[in-house]
């Protein structure tokens, strides 16, 4: 069993009927969720709980909602780049998924921009196996509308290529890209956090936003306005040491921590007015090696939630355990 923390009560038993939980369909099914008005959005004439198969029998790499209309986009099983219409589905047969990588690769990460109408994607493709050194390999960021027409690289990191690149998200007023330098193409080196970095989206300088930072979504909040990135940096993969919360002004990219070294801070959410910072705080402790914590089920010992004000050093924070 996973210790609790002492005197946190059970959750209450799930009381809702079977017809009101969650269903479940295969990877490549595209559900359609009811909305409460008998419809389900972005899924043509579906009705509730049914669902439309728009990539049969093959593996998913990454998945999109676009923020703006119906627009689905994935990566397919050979690294490739897909994109659909989902309000224009029928009930009765697959989608007509278009492809829209131009240049062979295999794709990774792909976000959609802030209006739904262009997709951002990163690319690495093998030049040239050696037999006893790794490939040479050409790595960069792309973009391509999503009917699949100008697509135009935005950043290329060499062909060949001494490191990769990691696609983060658009910039919050998509005018620029945010992403991971990955060097060597270390998946080690990725694991342990590198610092967020921006690019023009028409190409020019990076510039270099935060501290590390580990390569996951709940790494990165933007603030309601778009002025403001909310991060939980610190080099390392541990959860529980040297990690903490640090504000990142855009598009100038001034940062600064909020939050303590006593502290190790993740998760990091905006209130809705931009106001203020919540974000899930713990003792630092720097023996834990990614583990749970030593005292996690003690009384003595304090995790939960906090709030900070923005802008702010050291936060004066209420905490919430949990």
């Amino acid at each position: 069993m996973v210790p609790r923390p002492a005197g946190r009560r059970p959750p209450p038993p799930d009381r809702r009927r079977p017809e009101q939980l969650p269903r479940l369909v295969p990877l490549g099914q595209l559900a359609g969720l009811p909305d409460g008005t008998g419809s389900a959005p972005g899924s043509g004439d579906l009705g509730p709980g049914q669902a439309v198969e728009v990539a049969a029998g093959e593996a998913i790499g990454a998945l999109a909602w676009a923020p703006a209309g119906d627009h689905l986009a994935y990566v397919g099983a050979q690294g490739d780049l897909w994109a659909l219409d989902a309000g224009a589905l029928p009930a009765d047969r697959p989608g007509a998924p278009v492809a829209l990588r131009l240049r062979p690769g295999t794709i990774g990460r792909i976000a959609w921009s802030p209006d739904g109408r262009w997709l951002a994607y990163d690319l690495t493709q093998v030049l040239r196996d050696n037999p006893d050194a790794p490939p040479d390999r050409y790595a960069g960021l792309w973009r391509v509308r999503a009917d699949g027409t100008e697509a135009a690289e935005v950043l290329s990191a060499g062909s060949p290529a001494e490191d990769g690149v990691v696609l983060a998200r658009w910039a919050p007023d998509g005018e620029g890209l945010l992403f991971w330098p990955d060097p060597y193409f270390s998946a080690s080196v990725l694991a342990d956090g590198l610092p967020l970095m921006s690019v023009p989206i028409g190409g020019g300088d990076t510039r270099r936003l935060s501290d590390p930072l580990l390569l996951s979504p709940e790494s990165i909040a933007v603030s309601p306005s778009g002025d403001a990135l909310a991060l939980a940096v610190g080099q390392g993969r541990e959860t529980w040491y040297n990690k903490a919360i640090q504000v990142v002004s855009l598009p100038g990219g001034d940062a600064r921590r909020i939050t303590g070294a006593d502290t190790a801070a993740v998760s990091p959410a905006w209130s809705p007015d931009g106001a203020r910072l919540a974000y899930v705080a713990a003792p630092n402790l720097p023996d834990t090696a990614g583990a749970r914590p030593p005292g996690w089920d003690c009384p003595g010992a304090v995790f939960g939630s906090r709030t900070a004000t923005v802008p702010g050093s050291i936060p004066s924070s209420t905490t919430r355990p949990s």
